[in-house]
């Protein structure tokens, strides 16, 4: 067939990649099995935001580049920044967890079992703040910290240091989806991970 140029306004590239052949002639029949899979993402927190939207987490999940799945179970681990009242705290990050719960049960119909931790971020306090003028804080309890911070007026000048502390992790054990609408997209996406690994 003959070719030919036109000239658009707009243009389009697309990556190509490999695409898997499972028609050609005197080849080995090929049906894709259903797998399951553990996958994992961070969650950053503002300070006191805890009201979660699709807008919101969808971008985290598109980030994973994963086929279309089922989340069969989640688990969420909630942290807050030191600073604050225990009571305060608790209340921010069971809010936090229960609202990525919420935005994730409208992506699908199917239930699946959660499971949430809910804790001050210690560790990663104390690490960060080795080596900085607050370095002595690292040997106080969570209670005697926080006492510190609020009689010092310390919540904004350490706030480039509490704000890397504001996080969920989120752990799903899902199921990828295997109907007439996903199949094509699953088999292209495990075909093309196994020529990156180059595992023939």
């Amino acid at each position: 067939t003959p070719s030919f140029e036109d000239e658009a306004a707009v243009e389009f590239t697309k990556e190509i990649e490999l695409l898997a052949d499972t028609i050609s002639f005197n080849a080995p029949d090929y049906t894709p099995i259903v797998e399951k899979a553990h996958l994992e993402f961070t969650i950053p927190f503002e300070r006191n935001k805890f009201d979660y939207k699709p807008e919101d987490i969808e971008p985290l999940i598109n980030k994973l580049n994963e086929p279309d799945f089922v989340i069969n179970k989640l688990n969420i681990e909630a942290y807050s920044s030191i600073e604050g009242t225990d009571q305060a705290n608790k209340e921010l990050q069971k809010k936090r967890a229960e609202s990525i719960i919420d935005v994730l049960r409208q992506r699908q119909k199917a239930k699946f079992i959660t499971n949430i931790v809910t804790a001050d971020n210690l560790e990663d306090f104390k690490r960060d703040i080795a080596g900085t003028e607050w370095a002595n804080l690292a040997t106080m309890d969570v209670k005697t910290i926080q006492d510190y911070i609020t009689r010092n007026n310390l919540e904004k000048k350490m706030e480039p240091i509490l704000q890397k502390h504001r996080y969920a992790r989120v752990k799903m054990d899902i199921t990828y989806k295997l109907d007439k609408d996903n199949e094509e997209k699953y088999v292209l996406n495990r075909f093309n991970k196994c020529i990156k690994e180059n595992n023939l």
